[in-house]
């Protein structure tokens, strides 16, 4: 008997290595290393006493600490199975209202934003701050949190302005507890650029991330994940300023680092990609952004299939691709999957999908398919969208007027 007590205190100890190893790796942005050595841990509790209360709390780190590992490897279900093990677990030892089961709710709302399920994002930290405002705690690191997830699920949800004062209130809390140089703070910087954004104010958005890119080289390392999560930001920012020579040196810098960090069909990965490319396309580097649009698009259609909303951006940009070196039927060909793919897709773009209306006129107008040039709009669209309607006939009017010049001049030269 006191042998097999030896034994389990023995595998015990060794678990609690692995947990706080895999909490290191984790924090050095090391998540694979993590993802492994949480999954160590858990093996080493196996047969371990159910009841005991030091083995349930460290099956609970282990599985949220695996949770939040695979919530970085874009390995969402995976995710919310652990989460969710360490939901129970940590409810059974503390209660539904501890600090420690507001903790892992949190986590799981983070999740949610990565799974794209912001309304549920948006109850579960809005229910963690009324909660914490009933138990008067809110001005430490947890109202803090729980004020940034609920930002954050409020930016997804374009409501950019309602949020940028719950993310300043609680950047002010994390700069008064832990000063001006933590890796939270470049967090709330973060959030708080990405709330800047929502609303198109990518002047301040550069700023604010700048600021959190600068504390996360110097506190987390040149190479860390995070680095690569605010140069993702500052590419996407700079791209919508025209600034298309930063946009490409950030998007390449985040790219490098993300593809160290990540496999392939990564969606942060992925993006940066399409953001690389857009960079390379507008700075006359053609050959490059075909490349990478083409390695984004393969990647996305592996992660999510080939008829997926998020496959449009990969698509548009190849299309684009091909439209600015005249190959009018290849770029054909990707409009109208992009085409296809929005307008089967409940929550229709109308934005984008004039845009792509417009460029692919261009193409069939070039190759002569007037015909289908005026059959772009068919009656559904035409019905929801009357006000446009004559606006987009006006566009292929104009456009065909270019195309005729441009056909008189070519005449003219022969």
């Amino acid at each position: 008997m006191s042998a097999q007590k030896d034994q389990a205190g023995t595998k015990s100890g060794e678990a609690a290595d692995l947990i706080d190893k895999g909490g290191a790796e984790f924090l050095a942005g090391h998540m694979k290393s993590a993802e492994g050595v949480f999954a160590e841990a858990l093996d080493a509790l196996k047969n371990k006493p159910a009841g005991n209360a030091e083995v349930k709390a460290q099956l609970a780190a282990a599985h949220q600490g695996l949770g939040r590992a695979k919530t970085w490897l874009a390995k969402y279900r995976e995710a919310e199975q652990h989460l969710s093990e360490a939901a129970k677990l940590i409810e059974d030892l503390h209660g539904e209202d501890s600090s420690e089961t507001r903790i892992n709710n949190l986590y799981r709302a983070e999740l949610c934003e990565y799974m794209e399920e912001y309304e549920k994002a948006h109850l579960i930290a809005s229910n963690v701050v009324s909660e914490l405002k009933q138990a008067s705690s809110t001005g430490d690191l947890l109202f803090a949190h729980a004020l940034a997830r609920l930002g954050m699920a409020m930016n997804h949800l374009k409501q950019g302005s309602e949020a940028e004062p719950l993310l300043s209130k609680a950047l002010g809390i994390r700069k008064g507890i832990l000063g001006d140089n933590h890796r939270l703070v470049a967090e709330s910087l973060h959030d708080l650029a990405h709330s800047y954004q929502v609303v198109d104010n990518f002047t301040l958005a550069s700023v604010f991330e700048r600021r959190a890119l600068k504390i996360r080289e110097e506190v987390l390392g040149e190479d860390h994940p995070e680095v690569g999560t605010s140069l993702y930001a500052l590419a996407s920012q700079y791209l919508r300023s025209g600034l298309f020579s930063k946009a490409e040196a950030a998007a390449r810098r985040g790219l490098k680092i993300c593809q160290n960090s990540f496999d392939n069909d990564h969606p942060l990965v992925i993006r940066l990609c399409e953001e690389l490319a857009s960079a390379c396309l507008a700075t006359g580097m053609i050959d490059e952004a075909e490349k990478l649009n083409k390695s984004a698009l393969k990647s996305a259609e592996t992660r999510w299939g080939i008829e997926n909303p998020r496959l449009v951006a990969s698509l548009v940009g190849l299309g684009t691709t091909y439209l600015s070196r005249g190959d009018w039927r290849n770029a054909e060909t990707y409009f109208e999957k992009s085409l296809k793919i929005m307008e089967s897709n409940e929550d229709l773009n109308t934005s984008l999908e004039y845009r792509l209306l417009q460029q692919l006129s261009c193409c069939y107008l070039f190759q002569f398919k007037l015909g289908d040039a005026i059959r772009l709009v068919p009656d559904t669209f035409r019905a929801k969208h009357t006000s446009d309607f004559s606006s987009t006939i006006d566009l292929i009017r104009k456009l065909v007027e270019f195309a005729s010049k441009k056909l008189d001049q070519s005449s003219k030269k022969d």
